[in-house]
């Protein structure tokens, strides 16, 4: 379930404060059981320590403010290279890596796949390695963008 925009301005501040981005953050389960899940990211990556400082401000901005009422497992974790990017910045780390790209093309989508040659602020550019050719996709046109990892 995705939390209200209350819950997220608050959780995105505590992010911020440790100097990473929040991705997403979903709270899940019921009562007794609940689980609230807070991806971030930064454009260095996010390290253990990072991870650990902001859930200690979560937890401690959650206490106060009372935004999950009852007990919940608060898990603080970077997205992992499974899940979807979702902003330009996060590209710019991934350079050299594989990658498969849904596309907007003019009548749907279509798919690419290569290895990410540059990101800038306006557009990635994958090599192929099939074709030996590099395509340049802009921010705009990218449904979903995800790491292809070798396993």
């Amino acid at each position: 379930m995705k939390v209200d925009e209350i819950m997220e301005q608050a959780v995105s501040r505590c992010v911020e404060d440790q100097g990473a981005h929040l991705i997403d953050v979903v709270l899940r389960g019921g009562r007794g059981e609940r689980i609230l899940q807070v991806f971030v990211d930064s454009e260095t990556g996010v390290t253990i320590d990072q991870c650990t400082a902001i859930s200690r401000t979560i937890s401690e901005t959650m206490s106060r403010t009372n935004l999950v009422p009852g007990s919940y497992r608060l898990e603080v974790s970077s997205p992992g290279a499974d899940r979807p990017l979702e902003y330009s910045w996060q590209y710019a780390k991934h350079v050299g890596r594989s990658f498969r790209v849904q596309r907007r093309t003019g009548g749907g989508t279509s798919s690419v796949e290569g290895t990410l040659a540059s990101a800038d602020e306006k557009e990635i550019t994958l090599e192929q390695a099939k074709t030996g050719e590099s395509v340049s996709i802009p921010y705009g046109e990218i449904v979903e963008a995800r790491v292809v990892t070798p396993w």
